[in-house]
């Protein structure tokens, strides 16, 4: 997970000039600091188009990294799900956390599908990202802040680390789950339950969980069930 949302930062940060950015925008604005904008004013044509821009490069960036990440993800859930299906060790077929390669070349045809659906997911992500930059860029307006400050503000937006970490653990359980129930329904599986390890770093959330019993495999709980990982 660490790999992707290194990659996923990268990629965000790499995908604009923050430092044209701002010196472009401000140059727009040379009296901003006199002109507030009320919130309830539409998008000025200026920021909406600086917005649609950035909007472009950034979804561009998140697709060719979580293209990646989903195909291991993948990987990660059908090979387990086989293994337990199977009662048997997981056989990983050479492929390694990090080798994305590997991973799409051990994927069945139903990865396609998965990766043809995650348009909807990346414009979630990329509308947030732009939202936080045009958050930041109207803020500048009255702030009277130098082209070099906003350009590490906007970076710091596409860098945020945390926000890196939130998306790829996320999209790596997604794909994960998506990959096991294809396997699970395959095999016949009826239902799925919830499993911890019964100690006490067991959170309140996962032993709710735990508690509800036997689920319908469509049926949704929670975080994602905890599965084998390589060693």
């Amino acid at each position: 997970m660490s790999i992707y949302a290194k990659r996923i930062r990268d990629a965000l940060t790499a995908s604009i000039d923050t430092g044209k950015l701002a010196g472009a925008w401000l140059a727009l604005h040379p009296d901003a600091a006199k002109a507030k904008r009320r919130k309830s004013d539409a998008v000025p044509p200026a920021l909406a188009a600086f917005l649609g821009a950035a909007s472009a490069a950034i979804t561009a960036a998140l697709s060719a990294v979580l293209g990646l990440l989903w195909a291991e993800g993948w990987v990660l859930g059908q090979l387990s799900a086989e293994a337990v299906s199977a009662g048997s060790a997981v056989d990983w077929r050479g492929w390694e956390p990090g080798d994305a390669t590997a991973a799409e070349a051990l994927a069945g045809d139903q990865l396609a599908a998965f990766l043809a659906a995650g348009g909807l997911v990346i414009s979630g992500i990329t509308a947030t990202r732009v939202a936080e930059l045009a958050a930041v860029l109207e803020a500048a307006l009255a702030s009277g802040v130098t082209a070099s400050a906003l350009a590490a503000e906007l970076k710091a937006v596409l860098g945020d680390k945390a926000a890196a970490e939130m998306v790829a653990q996320a999209e790596l359980a997604r794909a994960q789950s998506a990959a096991a129930m294809g396997v699970y329904q395959e095999a016949g599986a009826e239902g799925k339950a919830w499993v911890t390890a019964e100690d006490d770093r067991v959170c309140a959330v996962c032993d709710a969980n735990e508690a509800e019993g036997s689920l319908e495999l469509g049926q949704s709980s929670a975080p994602a069930t905890t599965r084998p990982r390589p060693t």
